[in-house]
């Protein structure tokens, strides 16, 4: 937990974490798996805040290089959902008891966590959030 801390503190972390909040207070999932389950979706909702970036991420991910840096950074998203496979980790909202009648909810309450969101290379919309729930599932 203070290694946690440590790297964590001076980063401000984004979308992923304000969007995973919900699925602790409504649901009880440990906030490492909602993280690692929402990654995914997350980073394809950012891509475009950011291509090289994300095309970077993909490579050192083992993304072959693609025509485009959108086409790698995208699949850069196939890899971090197989990695979360690999690991035993459910890659679906619905595969961990998560109701879509709750995805409105959900995103307002992450709307509240402004203080992760201003960091998204993104603006998130209550309507971008609901959606990127509704990909997740």
């Amino acid at each position: 937990s203070l290694y946690g801390g440590m790297c964590l503190g001076p980063v401000n972390t984004g979308a992923i974490h304000a969007l995973s909040y919900p699925l602790g207070s409504k649901y009880k999932i440990a906030h490492g798996l909602a993280n690692a389950l929402l990654m995914p979706y997350v980073v394809d909702f950012n891509i475009e805040g950011n291509i090289e970036k994300y095309a970077k991420v993909a490579r050192v991910l083992g993304a072959s290089e693609k025509r485009t840096a959108e086409e790698t950074a995208r699949e850069g998203v196939i890899l971090l959902k197989k990695l979360c496979s690999d690991c035993g980790l459910p890659v679906r909202l619905s595969e961990i008891g998560i109701s879509e009648n709750d995805f409105e909810k959900m995103a307002a309450g992450a709307l509240k966590v402004q203080r992760l969101l201003k960091n998204n290379v993104r603006k998130v919309t209550f309507d971008d959030a609901v959606e990127i729930y509704k990909k997740a599932y």
